[in-house]
């Protein structure tokens, strides 16, 4: 794993974001929030890489293009 330092600064507003929506959904929808808490670690997981891979981490586009 990289070092806090080395991970994307804006990192901590996404898991905030995140932590946001299992619980607007709790009411109306409580299996997708908790299948949505339980696959955290998944979802997130591209907030640890490196700032510099982050673009192409965050675009869908090659996929796209190669579909």
């Amino acid at each position: 794993m990289t070092s806090p330092t080395a991970s994307q600064p804006d990192s901590q507003p996404v898991h905030a974001q995140f932590g946001r929506v299992p619980e607007a959904l709790d009411g109306k929808l409580p299996a997708v929030a908790a299948h949505l808490v339980a696959a955290r670690p998944d979802i997130l997981a591209f907030t640890a890489f490196p700032k510099a891979i982050s673009r192409q981490i965050w675009s869908g586009n090659p996929q796209e293009r190669l579909n």
